[in-house]
């Protein structure tokens, strides 16, 4: 993942989780969890970009819960963007 491992062990410090850098902003994580629904709130902790490799059935779940997510956002106004205006 896209972050320090410093930054993933603290977001991540009551989780089953196995943490090791691969570079100054780059962790390797191998976490433990009962569901796809735990690493999704494991994840959101973070605010980092992932790549996951994980049973077909969790990523699916994934995938399905961030289309999900997008389409409840398209065409909203972000408050940032709002401003901007």
């Amino acid at each position: 993942m896209a972050a320090s491992a410093t930054h993933v062990a603290d977001a991540l410090k009551y989780q089953d989780a196995e943490i090791r850098p691969t570079g100054d902003d780059r962790t390797e994580v191998h976490l433990a969890v009962e569901s796809w629904q735990w690493l999704v709130l494991a994840l959101a902790t973070l605010d980092a970009d992932v790549r996951m490799r994980a049973d077909p059935e969790i990523v699916r779940s994934c995938a399905v819960f961030a289309d999900r997510l997008r389409a409840a956002t398209q065409g909203a106004v972000v408050p940032s963007e709002e401003r901007a205006r």
